[in-house]
């Protein structure tokens, strides 16, 4: 009878005796209701039967992600969106998991509302620029301070990794319309310096070409003098006295002028010369030819 008894106690009891805990998981018991102050590592286990001793949970010691979006306020009141993702495990040690079971009920829930205060705590007091610019500085800020807070509370901040900030649609715009206004100032000064260069060419030519023509104007005026050189000495030769040869030179270019003047019909030449000096004229190249 009492042997029957005993192995009917062994079949009951022996179960409840051996437990088994599995990788990457720590087993938390009470005994009378009182926690064990450390957890039990996986493997194959025994421990004294219920009611005595039992398992109250199992801890997950794999690395956990929270996602969440911070709306900040930075310094210069531009309205943003931070993605934040928080990578966090409980700490395997044996007292860590224990803590990470008993001291916060909803650790998710816990560290996202610490991550939210933390990130818009950091990002008020920088610039939206300094926001793009310097990302790593605030996820090493709110990892220390992550870390520092939950590692009482037998937890591990693994990483905290911030994406690219995103703003509001008014500061998206605003900043649009910035970046369009400095295109068009760009485009402005580059179609002024395009103008400025065209000036300048035309400038350049304008110069050149005004070099050109004196030169062939100076050339032309040697070749002149030099004429009037030859005729004067052809006319001293003949006997004529030097006013006589100037005057004759100079009737011959007003004569000249007055045909090239009149060379195109619609202009009317009115000549002030006197005909005494045309019959001058006319007597000297007489004289001339003989």
């Amino acid at each position: 009878m009492y042997y029957t008894i005993f192995i009917v106690a062994i079949i009951i009891l022996v179960p409840s005796c051996l437990y088994v805990v599995r990788g990457k998981t720590a087993a938390i018991l009470e005994t009378f209701g009182r926690p064990h102050t450390r957890s039990v590592a996986p493997g194959l286990r025994v421990k004294w039967p219920w009611p005595i001793t039992s398992i109250v949970a199992r801890v997950n010691l794999q690395l956990q992600e929270i996602h969440a979006d911070v709306s900040v306020k930075t310094s210069d009141n531009a309205f943003m969106t931070l993605p934040v993702k928080v990578q966090y495990r409980a700490n395997d040690d044996g007292v860590g998991a224990v803590k990470a079971h008993y001291e916060l009920e909803v650790p998710e829930k816990q560290i996202t509302s610490y991550v939210l205060n933390n990130v818009r705590q950091t990002a008020s007091g920088m610039e939206m620029t300094e926001l793009y610019a310097n990302r790593d500085s605030v996820e090493s800020q709110v990892q220390t301070a992550l870390s520092e807070q939950f590692a009482r509370f037998g937890y591990i901040i693994e990483n905290v990794l911030v994406d690219e900030p995103q703003p509001s649609t008014e500061v998206r715009d605003a900043f649009n319309k910035v970046i369009a206004s400095k295109r068009l100032m760009e485009a402005a000064r580059n179609e002024a310096e395009a103008a400025r260069i065209k000036l300048v060419g035309a400038a350049q030519a304008e110069a050149e070409s005004k070099k050109l023509q004196g030169e062939g104007m100076a050339q032309m005026r040697t070749a002149v003098a030099r004429g009037l050189e030859e005729a004067m000495e052809t006319m001293q030769k003949a006997g004529l006295s030097s006013d006589v040869a100037i005057q004759f030179l100079t009737d011959t270019n007003r004569i000249d002028a007055i045909t090239n003047a009149a060379a195109h019909g619609n202009t009317i030449i009115i000549d002030v010369g006197q005909v005494k000096d045309v019959a001058t004229t006319a007597a000297l190249l007489n004289s001339i030819k003989k």
